[in-house]
């Protein structure tokens, strides 16, 4: 199977967007983290560790602008590993805080879910014309749009908990952000995978 880079891809436009994505991302990750701590959300948390996954995912896709199907292959497979690890931490941090039964600060939770929305919204924009492709643009397309579809959750969960005071909203959407990396996870390992072997077997690298 053999994916093309789109012909309409401008490596410069892609390196400008990915640079400010990754700043934001970046940025958004401590605040989400203090976020999290102040407010006791998981879902918070659970979104603050996407940011971070997604600012490390941007840096090595501007690495790789340019480069061949072998090394675009492998970043395909890290981004599904980087997607994959957080996903199983989230999934064990989420039975934690349903244990303890704590429900979070519904006001910070949900003001910073409204940010961080802001934010994937705006990376998501500058990000749109390069989401065709490879497992590496597809990879960095899937992590921006999964962590806009966390941030509305996280604030219909602070909305929820701020009249009904339980954990459960939180550990709902703490559990969907952990699937929804395990679900990209697999997409794009499968489709690294397809990229690599067809690849290799079509010539030298």
């Amino acid at each position: 199977m053999t994916i093309e880079t789109p012909a309409s891809e401008k490596p410069m436009s892609y390196r400008r967007a990915l640079i400010i994505a990754a700043a934001l991302n970046f940025a958004m990750m401590f605040v989400e983290v203090g976020g999290a701590l102040y407010a006791n959300s998981i879902a918070l948390m659970a979104d603050a560790i996407d940011f971070l996954e997604d600012s490390i995912t941007y840096v090595i896709a501007i690495a790789l602008i340019g480069l061949g199907h072998r090394p675009r292959a492998a970043f395909g497979a890290m981004t599904a590993f980087l997607m994959f690890v957080p996903g199983i931490w989230i999934a064990w941090k989420t039975v934690n805080q349903l244990l303890e039964g704590l429900p979070p600060d519904p006001l910070p939770m949900g003001a910073i879910g409204l940010l961080a929305l802001a934010v994937n919204v705006y990376c998501a924009f500058i990000l749109l014309p390069h989401r065709k492709g490879d497992s590496a643009h597809q990879g960095v397309w899937l992590s921006t749009r999964n962590d806009a579809i966390a941030n509305i959750a996280i604030v219909l969960a602070a909305v929820i908990t701020s009249f009904w005071a339980s954990v459960w909203p939180d550990v709902i959407v703490g559990m969907g952000i952990a699937a929804l990396n395990l679900h990209a996870a697999l997409l794009i390992a499968i489709l690294a995978w397809q990229e690599w072997r067809g690849k290799a077997a079509s010539g030298p690298v």
